[in-house]
C-alpha cells in the first residue's frame, strides 16, 4: 500500500467518523426542543406558502372553502353571498340549489379569517396589536375577499358589513375624515348586485368615519375622465379576458394584444386601483400557463382561477 493511498485511507475514516458524530451530536441536540417552548414559532400556520395572484374562483366549491385557496397562495377568494328576509344569516352558494343553512359567510369565511388572522397576530411580550396579512412568507400582502351579491342589493349589502364587524380591525378601510385609504391585511371588494350608490356614498360628519367595503368597478370603464371609480370607493376593477385580448393562438399574445392591455392596465393603476381578469383561457395546460405569465407580465394583479393546484405550480 503506498503512503498516498494510505493516507486517503485514513483521511476517509476520519471524516466518516465525524460525520456519525456530528449526526449524533444533532439529533441529540434536536430532542432537547421536542416538545419545549423554543420550537413553536408564533405565526407558522402558513409558513413556507408563495403568494400567488390567483383569484379563487367560486371557492366555495371546494372541499375546504378558503383554507385550499390559501394553501396554494391565492391572495383572492370569492363567494356568492344570498340574504332573506327575516333571516339574520349570509349563506354561500352558486345558486339555490346550492344553498345549505350550515354554508354561510360565517361559517366559510369570516370565523376561519378570524381565527386565521389572531394566528398570525399573537400578543406576545415582543408584539402587541401588529396587522400581519395571512402569509407568513409576506405579511404585508392582503387578502382580497369577493363577496358576489346575489340578492336584493341595499339589504344584502348592510348585512354584509354588520357580520364583517369583528374583521373591522383587519379590513382595508378608506378614512373620510383624512381622506386616505389604509391597507390592511384584508380587502372587501363587492360585486354582482352590490349598490355603487351604497358603496360610495358621501362621507359623514363623524370624525371617524370609515369605510371598509370596495366596489368591484369595470375596468374598461375607467378611461372615462367622469368614470366615478377612485380609491375611496374602489380597489379593484375587472373585465372578462376576451373584452381586451381577444383570442390567442398557442397561448402567446400578439405585441399590439400586449399593448392594448397594459394600456388598459396603466388607465386603472393610475387611479390606484387594481386589475382582474376572468375567463382566462384554461386549455392546453402549457397555452394557459403562457397567457397566465404573460397577464402578469403586463400587470395584471389578479387572475380568476378554477385549478388552484396550477396557480401555485406556474413559474410567475
Amino acid at each position: 500500500m503506498t503512503p498516498a493511498r494510505s493516507l486517503a485511507q485514513i483521511v476517509h475514516l476520519l471524516v466518516g467518523f465525524s460525520a456519525a458524530v456530528w449526526a449524533g451530536d444533532v439529533q441529540n441536540y434536536l430532542s432537547k426542543f421536542e416538545g419545549s417552548d423554543q420550537q413553536w414559532y408564533p405565526t407558522s400556520f402558513t409558513r413556507d406558502i408563495v403568494p400567488v395572484p390567483g383569484d379563487s374562483h367560486n371557492d366555495y366549491w371546494r372541499k375546504v372553502p378558503l383554507y385550499d385557496a390559501i394553501s396554494v397562495g391565492c391572495i383572492s377568494v370569492e363567494a356568492d353571498v344570498w340574504h332573506f328576509d327575516g333571516n339574520d344569516e349570509l349563506y354561500v352558494g352558486h345558486d339555490l340549489s346550492s344553498l345549505t343553512k350550515n354554508r354561510t359567510l360565517n361559517s366559510l369565511y369570516i370565523n376561519p379569517l378570524l381565527e386565521i388572522l389572531h394566528r398570525q397576530n399573537p400578543e406576545t411580550e415582543f408584539a402587541h396589536k401588529t396587522y400581519n396579512g395571512v402569509f407568513d412568507t409576506d405579511p404585508t400582502q392582503t387578502l382580497y375577499l369577493y363577496i358576489d351579491i346575489k340578492t336584493s342589493g341595499v339589504p344584502t349589502y348592510n348585512s354584509i358589513l354588520t357580520h364583517l364587524t369583528p374583521l373591522r380591525p383587519y379590513l382595508t378601510h378608506y378614512n373620510a375624515s383624512t381622506n386616505l385609504t389604509h391597507n390592511g391585511p384584508l380587502t372587501m371588494v363587492l360585486t354582482g348586485n352590490t349598490p355603487f350608490s351604497e358603496v360610495s356614498l358621501p362621507p359623514t360628519s363623524s370624525s371617524d368615519y370609515a369605510r371598509h367595503a370596495f366596489y368591484d368597478a369595470p375596468l374598461l370603464s375607467l378611461s372615462d375622465p367622469d368614470s366615478p371609480y377612485n380609491t375611496t370607493n374602489s380597489l379593484m376593477s375587472t373585465a372578462q379576458f376576451s373584452s381586451i385580448v381577444g383570442r390567442v393562438s398557442a397561448g402567446e399574445m400578439s405585441e399590439a394584444q400586449k399593448e392594448k392591455l397594459r394600456r388598459v392596465v396603466k388607465i386603472a393603476h393610475d387611479r390606484g386601483i387594481g386589475v382582474r381578469l376572468w375567463d382566462t383561457p384554461s386549455w392546453p395546460v402549457r397555452w394557459r400557463n403562457k397567457v397566465w405569465r404573460g397577464l402578469v407580465e403586463c400587470g395584471v394583479d389578479l387572475l380568476n382561477v378554477d385549478d388552484l393546484r396550477a396557480a401555485a405550480e406556474v413559474r410567475w
